[in-house]
């Protein structure tokens, strides 16, 4: 689920995606839901705010293309 993320053109067919107060790119990171579950975050390095966090890495692959397709 993305939380908050902005996607910025570079050209071509590539995009980058950055927090969208800062403009930085996130880290990525694993976090535990509950103790049965691990989720993928990526985090702003600057600000320290959640911008997204999936169950699995098709889950973020899958949303980032959707949401890259719209820019």
């Amino acid at each position: 689920m993305i939380n908050k993320l902005s996607v910025l053109p570079m050209g071509g067919a590539r995009v980058k995606f950055v927090c969208p107060e800062c403009l930085v790119v996130p880290e990525e990171a694993v976090g535990a839901q509950n103790r049965a579950e691990l989720v993928y975050l990526w985090i702003c390095p600057q600000c320290q705010k959640l911008l997204a966090e999936w169950l699995t890495i098709q889950e973020r692959d899958r949303e980032l293309l959707d949401l890259a397709k719209r820019v």
